[in-house]
């Protein structure tokens, strides 16, 4: 199947814009989550950091500015 760059850019905006919301509310359990679930939340958030961190990696690689992928202003390092 042939895809258009108006429908992989789409697509790829809207991968790193659901990836950075699901991201942030990961954050946001694992500061409420009560004892036995905050290990839970804490990896989770860990493995979004991973993804974000390599889908911004991989942009910069190919040039791609991360507004494109949605995430301009956004660092996993500083906002997870």
């Amino acid at each position: 199947m042939d895809y258009t760059s108006k429908e992989l850019t789409a697509f790829l905006f809207d991968l790193g814009r659901g990836l950075k919301e699901d991201a942030l509310e990961a954050k946001q359990l694992v500061l409420t989550a009560g004892e036995t679930d905050k290990d839970f939340y804490e990896g989770k958030l860990l493995g979004y950091h991973e993804v974000l961190s390599f889908l911004l990696n991989q942009a910069r690689a190919f040039q791609i500015d991360a507004e494109v992928i949605g995430l301009k202003d956004f660092n996993p390092d500083k906002d997870l």
